[in-house]
């Protein structure tokens, strides 16, 4: 069991260049992600771990890395999904 985390992009324009995602920040988690483990649609992610980090006192999970997420109109949908360390 892990988290899955997806977007699709209804309305996406190619006149509009957004950045990438490079952060995503889960509050509530209750579970130590495996930090290994992280595919974007499929592929393995390499995140930065110097910015990557579980806090179970808050249960926040910060995941980051350079481009992670084009959130550009030609990839309309991700699916970002790993698992919990146990």
């Amino acid at each position: 069991v892990g988290g899955v985390f997806s977007g699709n992009c209804e309305t996406c324009s190619t006149a509009v260049k957004p950045p990438t995602l490079d952060t995503i920040e889960i509050l509530g988690y209750q579970s130590t992600p495996n930090f290994t483990q992280f595919k974007l649609d499929g592929s393995t992610v390499n995140l930065d771990m110097s910015k990557t980090f579980y806090d179970a006192s808050l249960q926040r999970v910060v995941i980051s890395s350079k481009n992670l997420i084009s959130l550009l109109a030609l990839k309309k949908k991700f699916t970002l999904s790993f698992s919990n360390n146990y």
